[in-house]
């Protein structure tokens, strides 16, 4: 097997309770999986059994998002970079088979720096290079993003800016994108995904809470035992607002209903 690529999980400390999870739903997906892995994150230390994980700390406190990803993949000897975050757990089975054919295809195609797994709104062009996947216009919505994706690692270092988020490296990301030709190739939504993980509300965790309606499912499936009070649960305030407003309503009719009686 070609050593030309490194599973990168860009993560925080403050994620360190997600990480089993991410790498229990992995070692379950992909049987004899074969990636040496990078965690990317501040000052914690992990590992995990069956793996060939490297830690790469910040070189000082504080550091940005965007400034402690690109220290780190200057600091990995590959090619290819399979980009993944902590919340991001695989709910079936990994296709292998087909990832392999996504390398072999970036190692033929110098133009193009990104396959993402996810797939992202158009319009996009089905040009037929690739089976599942479709280019992205030079000026399409999150043409670059935070998804699953095998990069080619030097071209998302030349993507990201020192001082930026995830949030601003998507938005500024995506606009800086235009100024180079290289191709972006995002899945065709109605394919069979290579990497398969919930996308409601963003992943297992949404806005710093566990999102429920994901994560207890995948956490009974893969036997972990998870203290959600630690981190809580997410609440959709517009939805809490709205089903408040449903309840007085409701509760309103049934008092006139009982006046008219």
């Amino acid at each position: 097997m070609s050593n030309d690529c490194t599973l990168v999980l860009s993560t925080y400390d403050n994620g360190e309770d997600i990480w089993e999870g991410f790498f229990k739903a992995l070692m379950t997906q992909w049987p004899g999986f074969y990636l040496p892995v990078v965690i990317n994150t501040e000052t914690k230390s992990f590992s995990y059994p069956g793996i060939q994980v490297t830690v790469i700390n910040s070189e000082k406190p504080n550091m940005p998002w965007g400034k402690r990803l690109i220290e780190a993949l200057k600091q990995i000897d590959t090619e290819y970079i399979l980009f993944f975050l902590e919340d991001f757990w695989l709910d079936a089975p990994v296709d292998v088979i087909y990832f392999e054919k996504c390398r072999q295809w970036m190692r033929e195609n110098n133009d193009v720096s990104c396959l993402s797994f996810q797939w992202t709104r158009g319009p996009n062009i089905q040009d037929g290079r690739l089976e599942r996947f479709e280019r992205k216009q030079p000026d399409g919505d999150y043409r670059i993003n935070c998804q699953a994706a095998l990069w080619r690692r030097d071209r998302l270092i030349k993507l990201i800016r020192p001082h930026e988020t995830p949030w601003e490296f998507e938005w500024w990301g995506t606009i800086r994108s235009k100024r180079y030709p290289d191709h972006i190739y995002t899945q065709i939504k109605e394919s069979k995904p290579v990497f398969s993980y919930n996308l409601s509300l963003g992943g297992v965790v949404h806005k710093g809470r566990w999102n429920k309606s994901v994560v207890k499912p995948l956490a009974e499936q893969y036997g972990l035992i998870i203290d959600y009070s630690k981190r809580g649960f997410y609440e959709d305030k517009a939805a809490q607002v709205k089903n408040k407003g449903l309840i007085w309503r409701l509760r309103n009719r049934i008092r006139i209903w009982k006046s008219l009686r």
